[in-house]
């Protein structure tokens, strides 16, 4: 019976599996949403022979893993020995007629790891330090339980202070630190944007953005989404945003950088003839800003001469058509 069991939890989850890639992966890849992404944060977390082996590429994400889980190096790797061990443990272990089936039970903790390490491999979905694999957590903390079970169950006082203190450790001082840094995502700052942008912009003004900040302005500031989702990605898109117009780039240029941002405007103001003398609002936020010190320096050439930046993350700036033209013939 747990044998049938264990056969119709997979089904089951191999059928869930699939009515997501077909109704949510798929559309989101026809529509170029993921290759930004793959090429950008992801990179690490999938397979480019060129760069690493496949026995590297899993070696060193699996451990990326459960650093990702556990939000510390050292705490990560010695739950990843503990996973091993419980793993080794359950191969090797005889199952009793009134307990699961051991070698089974290694084989669906060993197979979620398998199959998520295996997308990445053919660059199919992320495997690594990133929340796309934080699925994997009931499967690590199972394993890790087993490595840890015959060592705690004679020592449980101690080994409750030690599982105390590695929380403590991860939540206090997690290594690598993360990426997103608390004040930087703080509501007040992206109010102080917005108040700040709908004081100084006028009517009909145009906004420029790329993908990831023309999501946040859709949400603060238009209430409707002003980009592309699905279809067939156009390299532009204009939207409505109250008296103001919003043109952002689609999902294949995720995010501006300096040395793109030129040939960028340049196609926006092409594209949709925009005037001379029109004004036109740089906004530039999100989480991904290491390419915004290279974009705030080009933006000087192009007439932006009172930057507002609301902490680290958020940036606003306002240029004219014909500056930012022959700024992009300067280049």
């Amino acid at each position: 019976p747990l044998v049938i069991s264990w056969a119709t939890g997979q089904i089951v989850a191999l059928a869930l599996s699939g009515y997501y890639v077909f109704t949510h992966l798929l559309p989101l890849r026809q529509a170029g949403m993921l290759a930004p992404d793959y090429d950008t944060y992801l990179r690490k977390s999938i397979l480019h022979s060129h760069e690493r082996t496949t026995a590297g590429f899993a070696a060193v994400q699996t451990l990326r893993v459960f650093t990702y889980l556990f939000s510390h190096g050292v705490v990560g790797a010695l739950a990843l020995l503990a996973f091993m061990a419980g793993i080794v443990m359950l191969l090797r272990g005889k199952s009793s007629s009134n307990s699961p089936n051991r070698r089974a039970l290694a084989l669906l903790v060993l197979l979620s790891f398998a199959v998520n390490c295996g997308a990445a491999l053919t660059g199919q979905y992320p495997y690594g330090a990133t929340r796309h694999s934080v699925w994997l957590l009931p499967f690590a903390v199972a394993g890790i339980c087993v490595g840890l079970g015959p060592w705690a169950r004679s020592r449980f006082v101690v080994a409750s202070l030690i599982v105390i203190c590695a929380l403590v450790v991860c939540n206090l001082f997690p290594s690598p630190p993360p990426l997103i840094r608390p004040r930087n995502q703080a509501r007040p700052l992206m109010k102080q944007a917005v108040d700040s942008f709908r004081r100084s912009a006028v009517k009909a003004s145009v906004v420029i953005a790329d993908y990831q900040s023309a999501l946040l302005f859709g949400y603060y500031v238009c209430e409707p989404g002003v980009v592309q989702v699905f279809g067939p990605p156009h390299e532009f898109t204009m939207a409505d945003c109250g008296p103001y117009t919003v043109i952002t780039t689609s999902s294949r240029q995720w995010r501006f950088n300096g040395a793109e941002f030129p040939s960028a405007l340049a196609g926006m103001v092409r594209t949709y003839q925009l005037g001379p003398r029109t004004s036109v609002w740089v906004f530039d936020a999100g989480w991904i800003t290491d390419s915004a010190p290279g974009l705030q320096g080009q933006l000087r050439q192009f007439g932006c001469s009172a930057p507002q930046r609301f902490g680290e993350n958020i940036f606003l700036c306002q240029i004219t058509v014909d500056a930012a033209v022959a700024g992009a013939q300067r280049q």
